[in-house]
């Protein structure tokens, strides 16, 4: 079901907060008796607005400490903002820090109950949920007994079971749900993409930019306590990106109508300090034609080729070559990503990862040569390149170019396989007694 903005399910507006951070404690108690400040102000929020619809799943990303915590306690009601308001149309459940609202001396059962009447549930609700609270945790027997006996994964089950369960309008999901094991992380996924589709509104908070690219119709960037953009999500993963690399800027209103605006490096050319930078990336197939892509520079109109024509068959062997020119004295780590149609990250190299040393001087150029055996599924696929120290670009990003050239997998040059990748195997076939296999 597609989302309306004629159903807003959340309205935030001008929500700000901000907290006094004392070096010491006892500094609280002379502040008090003195009336000096003692304090630091430390703003963790500052005039966020934005609305979620009915049928919307809103992602929410961030560095540590950019006050997405904060947002999310306000919404659940742990905090009270100092200024600013929130209005909820119905419901809403959150599955926040592990353990928030559980009684640890109660018992599972028990914490069912307890939580479904502080979201508002009647007795006849609660004992009609109560069952497929019970289902749905899977915490067999110990769901009668308290909950401080549960491990970390345990509490999140019946957190999410009784947060879903509870019908809500919308469902607040953190990184809690990043605890436990990997087959309940999956059956709550898959409850998530139900509950969305049946029309509930989705605030999604997560590290994770490939879960926030498949899940979130939006999303937007904070950045120490203000909203820095909102829009559609591959480009806030790009801006969450900059942000990293450190050549995001914070200054300036958030303007949803002009995603991306507060950014000095258009999204085409990448972003970086671009003292070493891509000058344009080749592809050439075993048996094909070379494409060379030109990078275009800031302020520069020069539109990326149409891709139609990078189409290979799985399987095959193709070279990727990426020109790098540097300004200065660097010795710098080059990669290549794979992603896939939905965004989601398939496969990445890099000089640093496999050893590959070399220094650049100031006006050189050089060409990184990757020789990669496409063993992809058919389907559409982006290269996105980057230059950098180190194994990350999270602290010198040079230059990273996101979707620097586009390519499609049709047929299969060689095994058929299913999935999304193939990955080398052998297959034998035991006989017993036969000694050997075939």
């Amino acid at each position: 079901m597609p989302f309306s903005a004629a159903f807003p399910v959340l309205t935030v507006h001008g929500l700000s907060k901000a907290f006094a951070l004392y070096a010491r404690p006892i500094d609280r108690l002379k502040e008090a008796i003195s009336g000096r400040q003692r304090h630091a102000r430390h703003q963790a929020l500052a005039e966020l607005s934005f609305t979620l619809h009915k049928g919307e799943a809103l992602g929410l990303i961030g560095q540590n400490g950019a006050g997405k915590s904060t947002l999310l306690k306000m919404i659940a009601g742990v905090l009270q903002p100092d200024a600013g308001s929130i209005e909820a149309s119905g419901r809403i459940a959150g599955l926040l820090e592990l353990g928030t609202g559980f009684d640890l001396e109660a018992t599972g059962r028990q914490n069912i109950a307890l939580n479904a009447r502080l979201m508002g549930l009647d007795e006849n609700q609660i004992h009609a949920m109560t069952p497929e609270v019970v289902a749905f945790a899977e915490l067999g027997p110990f769901i009668d007994m308290p909950v401080r006996s549960y491990s970390s994964g345990m509490v999140m089950r019946l957190g999410f079971a009784v947060a879903y369960h509870a019908r809500p309008a919308a469902f607040i999901v953190d990184e809690a749900l990043s605890v436990g094991d990997a087959r309940f992380q999956q059956k709550c996924m898959k409850k998530i993409g139900e509950f969305k589709e049946q029309g509930g509104a989705l605030l999604f908070v997560s590290h994770d930019l490939n879960a926030i690219r498949l899940l979130c119709d939006r999303v937007l960037v904070l950045d120490k306590g203000r909203l820095i953009f909102d829009g559609p999500a591959d480009q806030a993963v790009q801006a969450y990106y900059r942000l990293l690399a450190g050549t995001g800027s914070t200054s300036g209103p958030s303007d949803r109508q002009l995603p991306g605006q507060q950014f000095d490096i258009p999204a085409q050319a990448g972003y970086g300090s671009r003292q070493v930078r891509i000058a344009a990336v080749g592809w050439k197939p075993e048996q094909g034609v070379q494409t060379r892509i030109v990078c275009p520079h800031q302020g520069v109109e020069s539109p990326v080729p149409a891709s139609a024509s990078l189409q290979v068959a799985s399987g095959t062997r193709v070279c990727v070559s990426v020109d790098v020119v540097s300004d200065i004295a660097f010795r710098p780590t080059v990669g290549v990503l794979i992603r896939d149609r939905f965004g989601q990250d398939i496969f990445g190299v890099s000089t640093a990862l496999r050893k590959v040393d070399f220094v650049l001087e100031p006006k050189e150029q050089a060409t990184v040569l990757f020789d990669l055996s496409l063993e992809l599924a058919p389907g559409h696929y982006s290269i996105t390149l980057a230059v950098h120290t180190d194994i990350t670009h999270h602290d010198d990003c040079q230059h990273w170019w996101d979707n620097a050239l586009s390519f499609e997998i049709v047929g299969f040059a060689g095994q058929f396989f299913v999935g999304l990748v193939q990955i080398p195997h052998h297959i034998q076939l035991q006989r017993p007694g036969a000694g050997q296999a075939q």
